[in-house]
């Protein structure tokens, strides 16, 4: 009849809010209601837009919002009344309308002006029409959207910042791209319901990652596998083995500047060196210098002090800065070089030719607050050498099976934390140095690492680490000794990610490269998993025959064990929607005469 029913859940008694003939919604298309921080309550409809309720006078009043249709560049823009498929309460003054067609409306309570948001814009998903069906407000800066025909959206409406979750992008599990409701519960855990492909769950725990690849982002890498990574201001230099490419962060867009011929392996810059970057090519071409201003190039290829020809350019892999003028530079074969980058001369060289240096390729440098500089390499472990004098002070290599020591010789990273350790990543688990022993300590798959091959070790602002693996990323307390891991299915990269490919700066900004791209995250938007798992009691069994119990064991307290029963099996199971796999059990019978 046109007019919106008001039930009593008490009385049960139902009264009607008059809507006049214009302002009617027929009940033809879905209507959704909401409460404000004041009070008062709004309908929204498909067919006549925005209602304000009025219960006390038995009235409701049409809000009138004409908004854009469409968007679309090849069909213009159509104005017309506003349809609405849901809201949320956005703050004190605010709601937020998701509407057909007409993208996300942010209303003004008190003034009634509302301006529109095109969610279409800058994505390559197909969305003519900028269908919204869903919202559900998480906090100040982040709101979840649904839509039509792309998947979620998540919106900061801080910095007017998007990023889309769907069924062609690889960092998701999202069942169907067709959003029909969505819902937070009190954990903090989004409830996706699609319209025809069942119901999802994002936890809002993990995120926080944000990934970067060759297909279906924005912005889009050019190539696929990538090799390293360097942050300088807005701009991510991402380098792989198609070139090296320059991502604006604030803009989303992504720009080649070299091309697929050169591999860089290892980008830095130097204090005595302001706007260039220096860069160590795994490809045949030395070192790079580029001005960032201009993107010009500059090869050098240091004297390695060796008899070798000099069309020959060498690979490297790794740049320690060392002073205001010098740097060392680590490259195949042991060859460890003292470059002095301001006059174009090699100081010094190592080489395994030297049988007190390392064998294969250098690749970790690590110079200490001690002044101590610490080389890995691919196949002869570890060593520690004075960087002023050239002595070698500790050798370390794979002494087999002895106990607390080195169990690898392969080191792809080497990190000094803030309290001064040595942590060293290897292709078989994660490690620290105890200099009073002068021996390792191991942290390995079994101690619950995602994977033993560990690439790189990042530091956050509370003592923990970020690894990456070739199993995806794990989150290290070196005070409780726990991991917590995380894989695609979290919205990484792939699992499988890259040596050397990693970056952290001092804002919290955390990046790291794998085979499909880059996944980059914020220290402070971390949020680990405190939801307490509920532990039922499913089942139970005496003497191997079920128990028929009523109520049922589940809702039970207290079970009596009949007097010569031998054998007792209890089931129980924990509820837990979002990593039930990642359960681990513990128990004790509190009788010592059990």
């Amino acid at each position: 009849n046109g007019s919106v029913d008001v039930l009593n859940i008490r009385t049960r008694a139902v009264s009607h809010l008059y809507v006049s003939p214009a302002e009617r919604t027929y009940n033809l298309f879905k209507t959704t209601f909401l409460k404000d921080h004041k009070g008062r309550i709004w309908a929204g409809s498909r067919r006549q837009g925005l209602l304000l309720l009025d219960v006390a006078a038995g009235k409701a009043h049409k809000i009138p919002m004409p908004v854009s249709f469409n968007f679309s560049k090849q069909v213009g823009k159509i104005i017309k009344p506003v349809e609405i498929n849901d809201m949320d309460v956005m703050d004190d003054r605010h709601l937020i309308l998701a509407t057909s067609g007409s993208g996300l409306v942010i209303f003004n309570t008190e003034n009634h002006r509302y301006r529109q948001i095109d969610l279409m814009g800058h994505t390559e998903v197909a969305n003519r029409y900028n269908f919204t069906t869903a919202v559900q407000k998480m906090n100040d800066s982040l709101i979840w959207i649904g839509t039509m025909d792309r998947g979620l959206v998540k919106y900061n409406p801080k910095n007017d910042t998007r990023f889309y979750f769907n069924t062609l992008k690889k960092n998701t599990n999202l069942s169907f791209d067709n959003i029909g409701e969505l819902y937070k519960d009190e954990h903090g855990i989004l409830w996706v319901g699609t319209k025809g492909m069942g119901l999802n769950l994002l936890s809002t725990q993990t995120s926080f990652f944000h990934t970067i690849s060759d297909k279906n982002t924005h912005p889009k890498l050019h190539f696929q596998s990538v090799r390293t990574l360097y942050k300088e201001g807005p701009v991510l230099y991402v380098g792989g083995y198609n070139g090296l490419e320059k991502v604006n962060l604030v803009h989303n867009t992504c720009t080649p500047i070299l091309n697929s011929n050169y591999v860089p392996y290892y980008i830095t810059t130097l204090p005595g060196d302001p706007g260039h970057l220096w860069i160590a090519m795994e490809s045949y071409y030395g070192l790079m210098r580029l001005n960032t201003a201009g993107n010009r190039f500059e090869y050098v290829q240091p004297n390695t002090l060796e008899k070798i020809d000099p069309q020959i350019w060498l690979p490297y892999f790794r740049i320690q800065p060392f002073g205001d003028s010098l740097f060392w530079l680590g490259g195949r074969n042991g060859r460890l070089l003292l470059y002095d980058y301001k006059n174009r001369k090699t100081v010094r060289m190592f080489s395994a030719a030297d049988t007190t240096f390392l064998t294969g390729t250098i690749r970790a440098l690590c110079l200490t607050k001690e002044n101590r500089l610490w080389v890995g390499s691919s196949s002869g472990g570890l060593l520690v050498m004075n960087p002023f004098n050239y002595q070698v002070l500790y050798r370390f290599t794979n002494l087999g099976n002895q106990k607390d020591n080195l169990h690898f010789n392969t080191v792809f990273s080497i990190l000094q934390s803030r309290n001064g350790k040595i942590w060293v990543c290897t292709d078989n688990g994660f490690y620290v140095y105890n200099d009073s022993t002068q021996s390792f300590r191991g942290f390995y798959a079994s101690d619950g690492l995602k994977n033993d091959n560990v690439y790189a070790a990042v530091e956050d602002n509370k003592g923990c680490f970020w690894l990456s693996t070739n199993g995806g990323l794990s989150y290290f307390n070196p005070v409780k000794k726990t991991f917590v891991n995380y894989t695609v299915k979290d919205g990484l990269q792939d699992n499988e990610f890259n040596s050397n490919a990693w970056f952290s700066d001092s804002t919290g900004f955390c990046a790291f490269g794998g085979i499909h791209g880059v996944t980059w995250f914020k220290f402070d938007d971390y949020v680990q998993d405190t939801i307490n798992v509920k532990v039922l009691f499913t089942d139970a069994f005496l003497d191997y025959k079920p128990l028929k119990s009523s109520p049922s064991i589940t809702y039970r307290s207290l079970l009596d064990i009949p007097a010569g029963t031998y054998n007792v099996t209890i089931r129980y199971a924990g509820i837990d929607y979002l990593n039930p796999g990642k359960i681990r059990y513990r128990y004790k019978i509190n009788n010592g005469q059990w």
